[in-house]
């Protein structure tokens, strides 16, 4: 059974969903899932999880991402990339480089965003996407994410391209809009790529069509920001029966591994007090 995640560089005008059923059927897997949904428009890394894999997503969903973005001042749509219906279209008054740069310098930090309002945020348990289709407004309520880097990349007015590294939850659409807005206009995603998730990069990844499942990544070598732990032969029962243990460790959370096999995933309680958080058939 093939058990890990797999890196997928998805293309254009498919769903995230769709990868997911893609790889399940090619690799005859029922369970598939993934970390970071794409917009159909966008392209770039995907982290497909499949089998015990699929494990290891809440543990990667915080992960920092980074991407390539291209975007167009005087567009604005109501979702604020090329699918959505055009609200406004107009030609804006030039904005230098300088100017440019000086505005994407103000937003590295913490800031916050609303998200747009066909996301899948949840409001009153209901992703804002279904409130969209049905056309009902919805407050939508603000909410803080970190830009760790941004720079411009290319510039040919009335377009510009970014890269940026941002904290999980970040909505590149409504980025570049917020850029735009500080600059007295509006502006449109026009392409949108992900080039990292994590420890992993757009260079590792493969496409649907070139996968194979020798590039399947272990569980265990999903996880390298969480530190590995061997356990003894006493303790070896206890964790696979998800048992509390007690760990010489003082990091918060531990891989616990047998050999090179990923037993289980510990978290800490109190001192060196240990409980598992999720145990793995591997």
């Amino acid at each position: 059974m093939i058990n890990g995640v797999f890196l997928i560089d998805k293309e254009c005008q498919i769903t995230s969903r769709k990868v997911d059923n893609l790889i399940g059927k090619k690799f005859s897997i029922k369970k598939v899932g993934h970390v970071g949904t794409l917009d159909p428009l966008a392209t770039g890394l995907m982290l497909v999880a499949v089998n015990e894999g699929t494990k290891v997503i809440p543990f990667l969903e915080d992960s920092r991402k980074e991407y390539i973005a291209t975007f167009k001042f005087g567009l604005l749509t109501t979702t604020l990339d090329l699918e959505g219906e055009v609200v406004r279209d107009i030609t804006p008054d030039f904005i230098t480089r300088d100017m440019l740069e000086k505005v994407i310098r103000s937003f590295q930090g913490v800031v916050t965003q609303i998200p747009p309002l066909t996301s899948a945020i949840k409001v009153n348990g209901v992703p804002l996407y279904k409130y969209a289709h049905k056309n009902i407004d919805m407050d939508v309520p603000p909410r803080e994410v970190e830009i760790f880097s941004l720079e411009l990349i290319d510039y040919n007015f009335p377009e510009f391209s970014i890269k940026t590294l941002v904290s999980s939850g970040t909505y590149i659409r409504t980025l570049g809009n917020d850029i735009a807005t500080k600059l007295d206009t509006v502006a449109t995603t026009t392409k949108l790529r992900r080039t990292r998730v994590g420890n992993f990069s757009i260079n590792q990844a493969k496409t649907l069509e070139n996968v194979t499942q020798f590039d399947i990544i272990k569980c265990g070598d999903v996880l390298p920001h969480i530190p590995s732990i061997l356990v003894d032969k006493n303790q070896l029962e206890a964790v696979k029966v998800g048992a509390t243990i007690t760990l010489n460790s003082q990091s918060y959370r531990v891989k616990v591994l047998d050999g090179d096999r990923l037993l289980a995933i510990y978290e800490q309680i109190e001192g060196q007090t240990y409980r598992c958080l999720r145990g793995f058939n591997l």
